[in-house]
């Protein structure tokens, strides 16, 4: 299906799009901290000692040789022509290469203006000579002119200006967002809502709110989807086909009201087969000469006139094709859900269904049984619960625990460790949360940690808690899998502990997002709202803060949680 006349379809330029449809376009920023070394120093490591003799003398007098920086984010919404959208606290993050040292960086409109955020930038390492530098700076878009304008990073040695770079950004206060997403903003690490005034010390103002204690929700639970459209505009095969899929959405959300939008000469079949609330029109026309239908002006301004009028918590477009998805944008609605997200930033969720016959390549799964895959899956997504998977050997178990003097959902296991060191508590707090649920509940505390002489030391005082380094793997699962309650890092043994039903509480960096990661059997993931989550590094190095997001969540937060789950799971 085409969107516009003469078959082309079309779209207006983004500095005229209103700011309804840039919420629609808005797509999370890159985020990711790769270290790429910029094209203009990529041969300082195939030739290391020409290098340093080339960038040292010969290239001294070409400034820009010898330093450069690059984008690694810069909030977390962009438009459809990638420009970022900024709202509430964003952070500006970048990578700076260069030959001297870098000792601050600064965030401003302009070289004269004022500074709106500045930092101390970290060392990632060397590469040759070149020195790699990460700064993250964080920045209130409340003080910042509400239209497009240049947001400038400056590095500098001393009062030395080494490098600079611009981007073209748009402010949009989050009060506009509210009305539309306050519970994704609710929900979201990432999101930081600007401060009630302004701060000298943002980065520290930030930190001090309480961390977010979550539990796993179910986003697309009856009780969250009220109203729903489905998008089935082709013709009588396609939406017969689709029929069950349709049902299958009225069994899953049985008190919400559904629409769907359909052409009108398949009205009557989908009212007689009782799956929909309610139906809106759309009228194409047909094209022999393009083999395509198309959608004229006069129908386009009817469809969405009628759409303007309705408040949708979710759509659904059921089409496998590619055709109709530009339409889900016409919707006023919280999610929009349909078939590849890959091409289709603006898709909350979606699948992609590839299936191939031997011979001629072409698609062997039905196309009923491939859009009830889509609803299939949006179930799913409604109830992540997975099954417990419990272990088998019982009573050979219980045995392996008494040497340990431990009883059967008596005793805490903690466990410090994690691959990477970013994702890692500090180890002190770990132990003062050890040493008071031992003193508060009396109960024998499990206390797993790699360098185990160091933490003995200091809990050779404490009665009950078992300090333990390596256990066989089957030994490591029993003491897991028998515990009242486990705490820690974001890393496997927790979701070990989980899929055998013990209730987890995950102290976690939000390096990605928390729902992705969240335990199966329920439990709490504790993190902090930063306006950098999502960051995806995982060296500690590349996040020019120190991991303090995971540093600085207090102990007593992580104790009151652990007795609040204590007291239910009894």
């Amino acid at each position: 299906m085409i969107l516009a006349d003469n078959y082309k379809s079309t779209s207006q330029k983004n500095e005229d799009l209103s700011l309804p449809e840039i919420k629609s376009w808005a797509l999370p920023a890159e985020g990711s901290m790769s270290v790429i070394i910029p094209r203009r120093f990529c041969w300082v490591d195939r030739f290391p000692v020409i290098s340093k003799i080339l960038l040292n003398s010969l290239l001294l007098p070409f400034g820009k040789m010898r330093r450069c920086m690059t984008l690694v984010q810069i909030g977390t919404l962009k438009d459809k022509s990638g420009m970022p959208v900024l709202t509430g606290v964003i952070a500006y993050r970048v990578l700076i290469f260069s030959l001297e040292k870098c000792d601050r960086a600064v965030v401003s409109l302009g070289k004269d203006e004022k500074i709106l955020a500045q930092t101390t930038p970290s060392l990632i390492g060397k590469k040759g000579p070149v020195y790699i530098w990460a700064a993250n700076l964080w920045v209130d878009s409340q003080f910042l002119p509400e239209t497009k304008h240049k947001l400038w990073v400056f590095a500098f040695n001393g009062k030395k200006m080494i490098t600079k770079m611009r981007r073209f950004v748009r402010t949009v206060p989050d009060r506009m967002f509210l009305p539309d997403f306050a519970r994704d903003m609710e929900m979201s690490d990432a999101f930081v809502p600007s401060l009630s005034v302004e701060k000298d010390d943002l980065f520290n103002s930030v930190l001090a709110f309480p961390p977010q204690v979550h539990h796993s929700p179910s986003e697309f639970s009856s009780k969250n989807i009220k109203r729903l459209v489905v998008l089935r505009v082709d013709q009588l095969g396609d939406v017969s086909a689709s029929l069950p899929a349709i049902k299958r959405l009225r069994d899953i959300y049985q008190n919400a009201h559904i629409t769907i939008i359909a052409q009108p000469a398949v009205h009557e079949i989908l009212k007689a087969s009782g799956v929909c609330d309610a139906l809106i029109a759309i009228n194409l026309s047909y094209s022999h000469d393009a083999e395509r239908r198309y959608l004229t002006a006069e129908n386009k301004e009817k469809l969405q006139k009628a759409l303007s009028k309705e408040q949708f918590d979710l759509a659904i477009d059921l089409q496998t094709g590619h055709e109709s998805r530009e339409l889900l944008l016409w919707c006023n609605t919280r999610y929009r859900v349909g078939f590849s997200p890959e091409r289709f930033h603006f898709l909350d969720y979606g699948i992609e269904v590839i299936s191939r016959e031997k011979f001629n390549s072409k698609p062997v799964i039905n196309h009923a049984a491939h859009v009830m895959m889509l609803v299939d899956a949006l179930d799913r997504v409604a109830h992540q619960r997975q099954p417990v998977v419990e272990r088998q050997s019982y009573q050979d178990d219980i045995t392996k625990l008494k040497p340990f003097s431990l009883k059967e959902k008596d005793y805490v296991v903690i466990h410090t460790g994690a691959r990477h060191t970013l994702n890692m508590w500090p180890l002190e707090h770990f132990i003062e949360l050890a040493q008071r649920l031992r003193a508060e509940t009396h109960k024998e505390v499990v206390f797993f940690v790699d360098h185990q002489s160091e933490v003995a030391s200091k809990l050779s005082d404490s009665d009950g808690i078992h300090v333990l380094d390596k256990l066989d793997p089957n030994l490591f699962d029993i003491v897991i899998s028998y515990a009242a309650l486990m705490i820690g890092n974001d890393s496997g043994p927790r979701h070990l502990a989980a899929v055998r039903g013990v209730p987890v509480i995950s102290v976690s960096v939000p390096r990605l997002n928390w729902q992705e990661w969240g335990q199966n059997q329920g439990g709490l993931v504790i993190s902090r709202k930063v306006p950098c989550a999502g960051c995806g590094v995982n060296d500690v190095r590349h996040c020019g803060v120190g991991a303090l997001c995971l540093k600085t969540i207090p102990v007593d937060v992580v104790f009151q949680e652990a007795l609040k789950l204590m007291y239910w799971a009894a």
